[in-house]
């Protein structure tokens, strides 16, 4: 309560509709499902004020989620294919995953089998994606580590070569004044 009076005295939208989404999420694992609605929709309502395509993307999911699990899974495959739209338009991946997985399960529950191995298959691509992304960019981070440690030691070297030098050339200029 004190995060959501913050925001309304601040009055920043973004993190109004952050707030809103948290209160959501805090009634949804309570099982207070109603009143968790109510805080995502809240939310969604300032996603879409703001244009945030993002946020409005992930509003559509949280209400998908919260429809599965009040077990209104017409209403959560209608929700979740809002949300794959905007995801998809804005190349949002993880978004992408969390409508496909709500669009999985709903079909599952539907018995619509061939719809629901459709959607498993492309969750399961883009977590593979998502995966093989995060993979790629933790061995560049390790290259550019192991670069830069590599160039730290030629460089520590090069300074205690160049200190060694100076002090062969101050010794010889010491030993010349005497």
């Amino acid at each position: 309560n004190k995060s959501l009076a913050l925001s309304k005295e601040l009055y920043n939208k973004s993190l109004l509709a952050t707030t809103f989404s948290n209160i959501g999420n805090y009634y949804e694992v309570k099982g207070e499902l109603e009143l968790a609605m109510s805080y995502f929709q809240q939310s969604l309502e300032l996603w879409k004020e703001l244009g945030h395509q993002n946020g409005i993307a992930t509003g559509y999911n949280t209400l998908g989620i919260t429809y599965i699990n009040l077990g209104n899974h017409k209403e959560a495959i209608y929700y979740n294919k809002l949300s794959l739209e905007i995801a998809e338009e804005i190349g949002s991946a993880k978004s992408s995953k969390f409508a496909y997985a709500g669009l999985w399960t709903s079909y599952k529950a539907l018995g619509k089998y061939q719809l629901a191995l459709e959607m498993h298959e492309k969750y399961t691509t883009i977590g593979d994606s998502i995966l093989s992304e995060q993979n790629q960019k933790s061995i560049i981070q390790q290259e550019f580590k192991y670069a830069y440690e590599k160039q730290a030691v030629a460089d520590s070297i090069k300074a205690q070569e160049a200190a060694k030098v100076n002090e062969a050339l101050l010794a010889a200029e010491k030993a010349e004044n005497k």
